[in-house]
């Protein structure tokens, strides 16, 4: 039975004829499409009269979901300065060799 409700930004939904599970991540009512974005990260943009014809329930957030996308990952990465960049290599860095070090000692 195709839905009645609107597509709702940052909610989850369950396509009951397939089974896909999506979050609505936004809504151009101008252009009259909304974009939904898939667990495994894909996005895609639909026109709102193929939303009207999907029978689609609202669901919790998937398990696993960590609610970061794309834009969250490019907020972060500029935030960071080089010296951030540079100090979280040398300590994985550092961390290796300790690793190698234990390991060497076990022996």
């Amino acid at each position: 039975m195709p839905t009645e409700a609107d597509p709702i930004v940052d909610k989850w939904y369950r396509r009951l004829d397939d089974g896909t599970e999506f979050k609505v991540t936004s809504l151009d009512e101008d252009e009259a499409t909304f974009e939904m974005q898939y667990i495994d990260g894909d996005v895609n943009v639909e026109d709102l009269d193929t939303w009207y014809e999907w029978d689609v329930k609202s669901i919790v957030a998937p398990d696993g979901w960590t609610g970061s996308s794309d834009d969250d990952l490019a907020v972060s990465d500029a935030d960071m300065d080089d010296e951030e960049w540079t100090e979280s290599l040398e300590d994985l860095r550092s961390k290796e060799i300790e690793d190698d070090w234990r390991d060497e000692e076990e022996e």
